[in-house]
C-alpha cells in the first residue's frame, strides 16, 4: 500500500510539472528577446550626423577611415539619409560609426526616410 502511495505522489508531481508553462518572461529581470528577421536596408558608415535635423547620412561599402575623410556635401556616390522618428540621438552616433538601419516604409529612394531601427555595429 505504501508503494502505491509513493507511485501516486510521483505521478501527480510529474503530471503537474508537465502541465506547467515555460519560463515566465514577465517576471524575468531581463527584457524579452526581440527577434528581427528582416535584413537591414543599409549597413554602412556614418559620414555625417545632423543633430539639428536628427538625421544620419550613411554610405555603404567604405571603410571607417574613408568615412572620416568624406565631405558629405561634395560626395558624389550614393548616400542614404535616415531621420529619427522622435528619438533624439545627440552624442549617440558620430562620424565613422558603422551602423545597420531599418526603415519604416519602402520608398522610391533611400534619401529622407524615417528610420525604424538604427543599430550601432562598430564605433
Amino acid at each position: 500500500m505504501r508503494i502505491l502511495k509513493y507511485i501516486a505522489i510521483a505521478s501527480a508531481v510529474l503530471f503537474l510539472s508537465a502541465c506547467s508553462d515555460g519560463p515566465d518572461v514577465g517576471n524575468s529581470p531581463y527584457p524579452a528577446t526581440e527577434l528581427i528577421a528582416d535584413p537591414p536596408v543599409v549597413i554602412g558608415h556614418v559620414i555625417k550626423v545632423l543633430e539639428e535635423k536628427q538625421a544620419l547620412v550613411v554610405v555603404e561599402r567604405i571603410t571607417k577611415e574613408q568615412a572620416l575623410e568624406i565631405d558629405y556635401q561634395s560626395y558624389e556616390l550614393p548616400t542614404a539619409t535616415f531621420f529619427s522618428n522622435g528619438t533624439r540621438f545627440e552624442k549617440g552616433f558620430k562620424e565613422g560609426d558603422k551602423v545597420a538601419v531599418w526603415k519604416f516604409d519602402e520608398g522610391p529612394e533611400m534619401a529622407g526616410v524615417v528610420a525604424e531601427r538604427i543599430v550601432l555595429l562598430e564605433e
